[in-house]
């Protein structure tokens, strides 16, 4: 679960409430309902996140069939329960905590910061191919179901990483 919300930068609860008809193997996609702004939005994922799901959905098929639950949900608990939003953020937490990671504002490690990263991550890689990140903002913005893009700048935090590539390619723009 954890892997899929960072993979493809999900919030909790669109992970939490996928729904196994939601994951269409033929043509790598996700279909995310029920989002924070109440849209629906189609999100593309590799073939390594594929998979996985492929993977997962075989196990989770056997695990129906041998338990006679009936839940539609994509993620179970024990009991054949679609996995509550709380306790996916509950595991993330404790995680975290027994892996000694921390935020370096000081602030409590969140779910939602594995969204911050993914957006992030995908901003290096951009800037690394040479891609003009300004066109691909809106693409981004649309991907993470975004209404303004001024949403997804709040995701896009500068790294050393990310300022480096940036000032390379302003310095490049100026001496041309």
């Amino acid at each position: 679960m954890l892997k899929l919300t960072y993979c493809l930068g999900l919030r909790s609860g669109e992970t939490t409430r996928l729904l196994v008809e939601d994951i269409d193997l033929n043509n790598d996609l996700l279909y995310i309902n029920e989002t924070k702004f109440h849209k629906s939005r189609l999100v593309t994922a590799n073939a390594p996140v594929m998979k996985m799901l492929k993977l997962y959905l075989d196990w989770r098929k056997s695990i129906v069939k041998e338990n006679h639950f009936v839940n539609n949900h994509l993620f179970l608990d024990k009991r054949g329960n679609g996995v509550p939003q709380h306790e996916l953020q509950q595991a993330f937490r404790l995680i975290c905590t027994k892996a000694n990671i921390v935020r370096k504002d000081g602030k409590n490690v969140r779910l939602h910061d594995l969204r911050h990263s993914f957006a992030t991550h995908r901003l290096v890689k951009w800037y690394k191919e040479g891609a003009d990140v300004q066109t691909l903002l809106p693409v981004l913005s649309t991907y993470l179901g975004h209404s303004h893009l001024e949403d997804t700048s709040i995701y896009l935090s500068m790294t050393h990483e990310l300022l480096d590539k940036a000032n390379i390619r302003f310095k490049t723009y100026v001496e041309s």
